[in-house]
């Protein structure tokens, strides 16, 4: 008869042991997944903005208050400004 109990006593810590595994199974990180190759898109940086009267015929590079603006009214996507980090102060009479 202890054998007996033994024997159910060994196959049930087994089966707690497998369902304890199981569950913290269930709760490991997944595996990683092969990343998908990157599209690289790259920035179009230009350090004047005075280069930017070759971007298309209808760009117009202007000085105003201290700063250049492109504009563009053909296609509004060429605007731009550069300068006035440090814009001297209005002069209210001129």
């Amino acid at each position: 008869m202890r054998n007996h109990h033994r024997a159910i006593e060994s196959s049930m810590k087994l089966f707690i042991i497998s369902l304890i595994l199981s569950a913290a199974a269930a709760f490991a990180p997944a595996a990683p997944k092969a990343a998908a190759p990157l599209t690289v898109r790259e920035m179009h940086v230009v350090s004047s903005i005075g280069s930017w009267k070759k971007r298309s015929k209808t760009c117009q590079v202007i000085r105003r208050r201290g700063r250049y603006y492109v504009i563009d009214k053909k296609n509004p996507r060429n605007k731009a400004r550069q300068g006035g980090a440090k814009m001297k102060p209005w002069k209210k009479g001129k």
